[in-house]
């Protein structure tokens, strides 16, 4: 190739750069397959490491730190030749591909990619530069600002009929306006994008159009089969095409616009990965399988384990990273079946997988993270909270040293939940001032808005209202840009919160408390949602009654106890309860008023919450003392709803633990099981042949354990010898501990019957055949003393007594 065809070809690189990626990667790729001559200008040289840094980008996994080196050296290269245009460009190219990197730098080198164009006059340049800060906002959860970038780019790129740079600006409108929960929205990039696909006469194009489609409508409240439908005609369409990626693809679109019955997407899955695997592609064999596996873990996780081992099998003959999802998908489904274990160990494993990856992306630094928090997980349920410890400092240090700052900043989340189990306090919020930081250096919204939450109820539960305000503030901050709707209602969810604390103390403001819980309500009145709808109900309750309006109150208390009831919360159901006495005496019904608070008393009491349960007594006597006119009831300003600190939780689980242990003794026990006792004589050691005779019994005990607490208390030595024993013991067990007297422990008393061997050894069977047998061939051993010298090595015992008795004794 002469100097003037590849000139030729990377000036058509470049422009493709500016009117969008539709196959700059694959221009990119041939511009650079030929080395370049020793007579290149250094233009030629500098457009030749940008078109590199391109192709690195498409590669699969993208090689995102080679090509920010190339993009970085080409940068300097146009900048000592004074070449703007080359060097927006180049920018641009720097900025794609730090955005998994370092979200800081990719967003300066956009602005400034943004800003040459501008004072260039470079429409096209211009238009991808903002596409580009999108895809940075979009990056840092910034969906509000990645929605208006990509709206403007969008606009200015129909003036210019830039179709290749309109489909790509689809397909970010499309995915941040699903972030957002706007699904109307989103149907209205997919069908634009379903348009363009037509113009550019593109088969493949219009298979992801109709994608996008499915994938809108399944962001939806309501089912369409719309969205069914489109995915369907996606899958003909790639499968016409031979494009197996894109019929995986298309079948992630039928189960996201699916909505109740998965057994449509389940059979696709299936059939597609037995296709797949007839014809060894294993990649989206694996894909199909983890597809199949997502429609049966609601339903049937054996059948979901089933089809990810199978995946696990096929994804060993795949791409390693693959082998780390399956993995990390099959901890998850033994952390849900409660297997630590088996957690533990896949976990442990994909971990590795991820860890050794030499080009991983953000997808797999996240999987790692999890895989991480698994283990710790694990460790907490086997009972070793010490080495949960031990995992996540010695993982924090090493995201510390790589410097990943969401890894560090996830892994000291977990580490504050481990000090809040063991009731350090203190030590937690120590540990979890540093994490907001961390998620703000990597550039992630949505976790540093979580983290100024949690330091917000943190500091609630010190007391430390000051506090507690400022990270609220930050908090509100952050999930305003996320613009999700869940985000919203958790800002407005915590405004409420913070405020009816402040409140209690003289310091809110009331009217606050009510705007922000009304407009939590009202955000979780659609979707799944059901936990966080009921504390924005219970908060809207309670703000009414701080604003003296009863009877809103006496709706929403009511709707509270409905949502309590449903979630089988009955901590929740007792404060609703109270709620609703709290409105009849804003309405002065005192006798309603009474009854609720004594209601809610009782439902305090079952659920083993001491200071609940003194706070409905209190009100009660309020109450009392207001009907008699002792108290003004027109004073009543709602509740300061009581937070259950870390101690009371674990006080609460200890006290319902041992009332269920105390439960269990008292009840009568019986059950089955197979046994195998041995009774050795030692007086036949001294027989004339020398053998110890044993009797070998192999059968069903049946054991009907009974407290002692309901029986007689225990003698002392010194009243057996007076013969103050009790009747029912026998008259061995009276001479055994004559000079013992009683043991300490107390003794538990079983009633045992025993099934009679078999002359010949039978091999095993099931416990319910054994039952069956028994049935027939129930007996009673009239002494569990040895047998008589004849009795041979196994035989059946010739000392039975009649069938139909039983035989009692007594173990320690």
């Amino acid at each position: 190739m002469d100097d003037a065809s590849r000139r030729g070809k990377l000036d058509k690189a470049l422009s493709n750069i500016w009117s969008g990626p539709a196959r700059t990667g694959e221009l990119a790729g041939e511009a650079v397959q030929e080395e370049l001559p020793a007579s290149a200008t250094p233009k030629d040289q500098a457009l030749h490491l940008l078109l590199a840094a391109l192709g690195q980008l498409e590669r699969e996994p993208p090689q995102q730190k080679d090509a920010q080196k190339d993009a970085k050296e080409a940068l300097a290269i146009f900048r000592d030749l004074q070449e703007a245009e080359c060097e927006a460009t180049a920018l641009l190219a720097v900025s794609r591909s730090s955005i998994e990197l370092d979200v800081h730098a990719a967003s300066q080198a956009a602005v400034q990619a943004l800003k040459v164009f501008r004072d260039l006059g470079h429409v096209k340049g211009e238009i991808a530069a903002l596409h580009c800060l999108a895809k940075v906002d979009q990056a840092t959860k910034s969906f509000d600002d990645a929605s208006y970038k990509a709206s403007e780019a969008l606009k200015r790129a129909r003036k210019i009929e830039d179709l290749s740079r309109e489909m790509a600006l689809c397909e970010t409108v499309l995915e941040v306006n699903i972030a957002q929960d706007n699904p109307k929205k989103a149907e209205d990039a997919a069908k634009e994008g379903g348009v363009i696909s037509k113009l550019l006469e593109s088969q493949t194009l219009l298979a992801k159009a109709k994608c996008w489609t499915a994938r809108a409508h399944g962001a939806s409240e309501e089912r369409k089969m719309t969205g069914i439908k489109a995915a369907e005609e996606a899958l003909e369409l790639y499968r016409s095409l031979g494009q197996k990626d894109g019929e995986v693809e298309a079948l992630e679109a039928l189960a996201a616009a699916t909505k109740e019955d998965f057994s449509d997407v389940l059979s696709k899955s299936q059939s597609l990965a037995d296709k797949f695997a007839e014809s060894g592609d294993k990649k989206e064999e694996v894909r199909a399988l983890l597809i199949a596996a997502s429609c049966r873990e609601a339903t049937d996780r054996e059948k979901a384990f089933k089809l990810l081992q199978r995946g696990l099998n096929a994804a060993k003959e795949a791409e390693r990273p693959l082998q780390g999802q399956v993995l990390l998908r099959i901890a998850r489904l033994h952390m849900d079946r409660e297997e630590p274990s088996e957690a533990l160990r896949a976990a442990t494993q994909a971990g590795s997988i991820f860890r050794n990856e030499p080009y991983p992306t953000k997808k797999i630094r996240i999987s790692e993270i999890e895989c991480i928090e698994i283990q710790m997980d694990a460790h907490v349920m086997l009972g070793a909270m010490d080495e949960a410890f031990r995992v996540g400092v010695e993982q924090g240090r090493r995201f510390k040293g790589l410097q990943e700052r969401q890894g560090e900043g996830m892994v000291l989340l977990k580490l504050v939940s481990l000090h809040q189990m063991r009731l350090e306090d203190d030590k937690a919020l120590k540990l979890l001032e540093y994490v907001p930081m961390l998620f703000s250096s990597a550039g992630d919204r949505q976790l540093e808005g979580l983290a100024w939450e949690r330091m917000a109820n943190c500091y609630l539960e010190a007391g430390d209202s000051a506090q507690a305000v400022k990270a609220m503030q930050h908090c509100v901050g952050c999930f305003r840009k996320v613009n999700s709707r869940l985000m919203r209602a958790r800002a407005a969810l915590l405004q409420a919160d913070v405020q009816t604390a402040l409140v209690s103390i003289q310091q809110g403001s009331s009217l606050e408390a009510l705007v922000a819980a009304k407009e939590a309500t009202k955000l979780l009145q659609t979707g799944t949602q059901e936990p966080w709808l009921a504390l924005a109900v219970q908060l809207l309750t309670n703000a009414h009654l701080m604003n003296r309006q009863g009877e809103e109150a006496l709706e929403r208390a009511r709707e509270s106890q409905d949502l309590a009831q449903k979630q089988k919360q009955i901590g929740a159901e007792a404060m609703s309860k109270l709620m609703e006495a709290g409105a009849h005496l804003c309405l002065e019904d005192f006798g309603e008023s009474a009854r609720c608070a004594k209601e809610a008393k009782e439902l305090f009491s079952s659920d083993l919450d001491g200071n609940g349960e003194t706070s409905a007594n209190d009100f009660l006597t309020y109450i009392l003392k207001a009907e008699a006119k002792e108290e003004d009831p027109s004073l009543f300003r709602g509740f300061a709803l009581r937070r259950l600190s870390g101690r009371e939780m674990r006080q609460k689980d200890e006290a319902k633990k041992k009332e269920t242990q105390q439960q269990k003794r008292k009840s009568k026990v019986s059950h089955q099981s197979d046994i195998i006792l041995w009774q050795c004589d030692g007086r036949s050691k001294q027989n004339e042949d020398g053998r110890s005779i044993m009797t070998y019994f192999e059968g069903f005990e049946v054991r009907a354990g009974v407290g002692r607490q309901q029986q007689q208390p225990l003698k002392t030595a010194e009243q057996v010898r007076q013969g103050e024993a009790p009747a029912e013991y026998s008259k061995d067990f009276k001479e055994t501990v004559k000079e013992q007297g009683y043991p300490d422990r107390e003794p538990a008393v079983f009633a045992v019957r025993w099934v009679q061997a078999e002359n010949a050894k039978e091999p095993v069977k099931s416990r319910r055949e054994l039952r069956r047998k028994e049935d027939t061939r129930v007996v009673s051993v009239a002494s569990l003393d040895a047998p008589s010298e004849r009795c041979g090595r196994y035989a059946k015992s010739d000392r039975l007594e009649a069938p139909g008795e039983r035989h009692g004794y007594r173990i320690f």
